[in-house]
């Protein structure tokens, strides 16, 4: 309901502050009609239209608005006044219930990106921790191969060396055991020659003694005449035969003695072989082992590289996510931020307008004592 004051000469209307912190300026024309805000808000702020102090009617035109009439205008415009405040208390509590909600929620989001930050950085921290002692490992895993091939180079050129030094002392020892094994042969024929030539030697003698003894008998007993060529080239024959089958024994132990020879000689070879093919072996196990370790420790570093990866794209998308949660908590205070600038000077206003109104009200019924007022329905109102 809005309260016009409408007398026979043309009005002029005075302004009076907005229910939303702002002035409504009011104008209206002769006969109290054509009454309208100039603000682009309509509200239902009661108008009331005041007459210039030089136009105002006599007394006895005004008796008829009372005192009582002035204090029912003023107690509806601070009803209205406080039902607007009341509204606007109540959607200020709905707003600062808002923001205490969205700073709560917003702690609580803070405190769980806190922990997952924490929780994901100690992952991390661990990760690079056994990515380090991982790598230091394999340095020194990689640094002791290095050492033992190295070694194992070392030792092939020794043994290579060795094995040419063993071998051309093999080589002269067999030539050292061939001449040793002439010479005790020669020596050994020589002996035997000189045993046979020796028993020969006594058996002729023998003969001799013989045959000295034989004559002496045929000059006393006048034996026959005996062939003693015939006899000697007997027993030379005789001797010759057991020569040539002491030549053939003698030659058959020297050919015994050379086989047993060379198959100690084969068999300290094939011993030295075994040795060597013993070390060999060892060398071609120990470069089995030493393939299978690289190839374990490549294993090993491609896993870890896949697992510095993997964590590399999972830090990079935390990252992302907090990056992207910093935003909304940026944009979120800064809305926050805006919605209490707003609530501020929301509030001052308010203040102002309150101390505003009250202020006019009171001129209002200092500066009009008695007024015929008209009640304007809001139809009219609302179709102006």
């Amino acid at each position: 309901m809005n309260v016009s004051f409408r007398k026979s000469k043309p009005k002029r209307y005075c302004s009076l502050p907005s229910r939303y912190g702002r002035a409504v300026s009011v104008c209206g024309g002769p006969g109290g009609r054509c009454v309208r805000p100039s603000g682009t808000s309509r509200t239902r702020t009661p108008v009331v239209m005041c007459p210039p102090r030089a136009s105002c009617p006599p007394s006895g035109l005004l008796r008829s608005f009372s005192r009582s009439d002035s204090q029912q205008c003023s107690g509806v415009l601070l009803s209205d006044e406080k039902g607007a405040m009341q509204d606007l208390n109540d959607r200020l509590a709905g707003y600062l219930g808002k923001v205490r909600y969205l700073e709560g929620a917003n702690r609580e989001l803070e405190c769980k990106i806190k922990d997952g930050i924490e929780s994901l950085m100690y992952q991390i921290e661990e990760a690079s921790v056994e990515n380090s002692q991982l790598v230091l490992a394999i340095d020194n895993a990689r640094l002791t191969a290095e050492d033992f091939r190295k070694k194992w180079e070392i030792e092939v050129s020794l043994r290579e060396e060795l094995e040419t030094d063993i071998q051309d002392l093999r080589n002269l020892a067999n030539e050292y055991c061939e001449c040793h094994n002439t010479v005790a042969c020669e020596v050994n024929v020589i002996q035997d020659e000189i045993y046979y030539l020796k028993q020969s030697h006594r058996e002729i003698e023998g003969l001799r003694c013989e045959y000295a003894n034989s004559t002496l008998n045929v000059d006393i007993d006048h034996s026959p005449n005996v062939d003693l060529s015939s006899i000697i080239n007997d027993i030379r024959t005789q001797y010759e035969t057991m020569i040539g089958n002491t030549h053939y024994e003698v030659e058959c132990l020297m050919n015994n003695k050379a086989t047993k020879n060379e198959a100690n000689n084969m068999r300290y070879e094939f011993q030295s072989l075994e040795v060597e093919a013993e070390s060999l072996h060892t060398n071609c196990t120990l470069e089995e082992n030493l393939r299978e370790t690289e190839e374990r420790l490549n294993l090993e570093l491609s896993n870890l590289a896949e697992i510095i990866s993997s964590l590399e794209a999972e830090y990079t998308d935390v990252r992302a996510n907090i990056e992207r949660q910093i935003r909304e908590y940026e944009s979120l205070l800064n809305v926050k931020m805006q919605l209490e600038m707003e609530i501020g000077t929301y509030q001052k206003l308010i203040e102002g307008e309150d101390c505003r109104t009250i202020s006019n009200i009171e001129k209002a019924n200092t500066q009009v004592p008695s007024v015929d007022c008209d009640i304007i329905p809001n139809e009219e109102e609302d179709e102006l």
